[in-house]
């Protein structure tokens, strides 16, 4: 029997909701997307010898270039932003913040976050391709 999907609602009720949101919410990072020391700490991945981030059991593995403390202060802004415009999937198994957001940068550059903290609102992100950007924007959407 397949397993039922479960269908995203696009945005929580009303626009102090999602102002709530954005305001509280942060991008802590993750060393699983960092190849050198970076604002959280050491780096949690190797490169290989094709140059490569390598983990375990991880198929693919992209390295973020956020390291610096601006950075950090760069892409929680993103964040925000990207909460406060509704690009997230936002479903009745998530708790106060969604599990997935997105965001183009000014340079065209696509980003992914995932809330790792879904009652602080802490989050990690890495950046994506254009393919990957489509999927997100399009999950659950028929």
């Amino acid at each position: 029997m397949k397993k039922p999907t479960q269908a995203p609602r696009t945005c929580p009720v009303s626009s102090v909701d999602v102002a709530a949101l954005a305001r509280d919410a942060s991008c802590v990072g993750s060393c699983e997307h960092k190849a050198g020391p970076w604002w959280g700490g050491r780096r949690g991945v190797r490169i290989g010898a094709d140059g490569k981030a390598v983990r375990p059991k991880r198929q693919h593995t992209m390295i973020c270039p956020l390291t610096s403390l601006r950075d950090g202060d760069r892409a929680t802004k993103w964040l925000q932003t990207a909460l406060s415009r509704c690009q997230f999937d936002f479903v009745e198994g998530d708790k106060r913040f969604p599990k997935h957001v997105w965001y183009v940068d000014s340079d065209g550059q696509g980003w992914a976050g995932r809330c790792i903290n879904s009652v602080s609102g802490a989050y990690k992100g890495w950046p994506v391709g254009v393919d990957a950007m489509n999927r997100m924007k399009n999950r659950g959407r028929r």
